[in-house]
């Protein structure tokens, strides 16, 4: 399940087993199984993909293999990657979402200045922060929090569930709080930092 599917790398192989032969206990009598079912696999996309994103497929995909995706679940989201913060010496200001709700521009921030307060079961954005002690391997260091002024704690630069090494966030989208059709696409989403 995808928004656009181009092609799916890899092999994907639902062929059932070979038959199998076995003998009794005293081989008098000889049983041969028959040949595993094949499984079944599907891609669907907002687009519905041609077979051929299934570049090796077996068996063979036909055209009941790909499809429209007509479901849609009534909250979604994302998380980044983690993103340096110069071993903590970075402090996390704010941050902007720019958001299209039924074809109406919105923007939502933890800076009242900037935007709406995102807040989840409330606005269609919700918004959360997570601080890391390193990116590689993902190390979290913090629990998610709501602003990026909550990373900004004087009391020890050292700490890193004060001043973390990187960050990382998680948006979520809830569609049940728009009017219809519901329509509801973030376009930017940017983190201010300043040393």
């Amino acid at each position: 399940v995808g928004g656009r599917i181009q092609s799916i790398r890899g092999v994907v192989d639902v062929r059932g087993g070979p038959s199998q032969k076995s003998r009794d206990l005293y081989a008098t009598v000889e049983m041969t199984s028959a040949k595993g079912g094949d499984g079944y696999y599907r891609a669907e996309a907002v687009l519905a993909p041609p077979p051929r994103v299934f570049s090796r497929a077996y068996p063979a995909p036909t055209q009941v293999n790909v499809g429209l995706l007509t479901d849609r679940d009534v909250v979604t989201g994302g998380r980044s990657f983690y993103y340096s913060l110069s071993l903590g010496m970075v402090r996390l200001r704010s941050f902007v979402i720019e958001a299209w709700e039924n074809g109406k521009k919105v923007f939502y921030s933890d800076d009242p200045a900037k935007g709406i307060p995102p807040v989840f079961g409330k606005t269609p954005v919700a918004f959360f922060l997570q601080g890391g002690i390193s990116a590689n391997p993902p190390a979290p260091s913090t629990r998610w929090v709501a602003t990026a002024k909550d990373f900004n704690d004087s009391r020890n630069w050292l700490d890193p569930k004060v001043h973390p090494a990187t960050f990382r966030w998680t948006i979520l989208l809830d569609t049940s709080r728009l009017a219809a059709p519901r329509k509801l696409v973030v376009k930017k989403v940017k983190v201010y930092y300043a040393y």
